[in-house]
């Protein structure tokens, strides 16, 4: 917003409406990733047959008013914010974090697939999702329109991620 930065990427609900910058910043899809509940450590023994946990498994949740709290509030995500929790252990907004935390086994938390998909192959976290579900996300990428290699990379980036579905015909 200041100008400090000629590139943007963040990851947007599906269907959200686009952030308000104006014709001074130009915006394009990168592509998809998915928001999945994770758990590791020892908690992860606890990981029934079926995919699931108990519901009182102590849980990383985000705030209500963070971006991802109101994605997993909206869909009513178990272990995703206080509100649908039985037993949140610590709050953070702070995906990364939560990250740490999860692997440390202090609780079940939601994470973007791209941040934890190495640990899954591991088996240092186990996805929950085939139980609890998984909420898509853009990846959208804003670029300073004044900033020329901004909008280039901008312009090569997005052009791959659509010729790309084309080709899975998802476009």
């Amino acid at each position: 917003l200041r100008g400090d930065a000629g590139l943007l990427l963040c990851y947007e609900s599906t269907g959200a409406t686009p952030l308000p910058f104006g014709d001074s910043i130009k915006r394009a899809l990168w592509g998809v990733d998915y928001l999945i509940p994770v758990v590791g450590g020892q908690l992860r023994y606890a990981v029934t047959g079926d995919g699931d946990v108990p519901r009182d498994t102590p849980a990383i949740v985000y705030p209500q008013t963070s971006y991802f709290g109101q994605v997993l509030g909206r869909a009513e995500k178990p272990f995703g914010t206080p509100d649908f929790c039985a037993n949140p252990t610590c709050e953070s907004a702070f995906s990364s974090g939560i990250r740490e935390l999860v692997l440390k086994g202090i609780g079940v938390g939601w994470l973007p697939f791209s941040m934890a998909h190495r640990e899954i192959e591991s088996g240092a976290l186990v996805s929950l999702a085939n139980r609890l579900g998984k909420l898509p996300l853009d990846i959208a990428l804003y670029a300073d329109a004044q900033d020329r290699v901004a909008v280039s990379l901008l312009d090569v980036w997005s052009s791959r991620t659509a010729a790309s579905r084309r080709l899975q015909g998802t476009a």
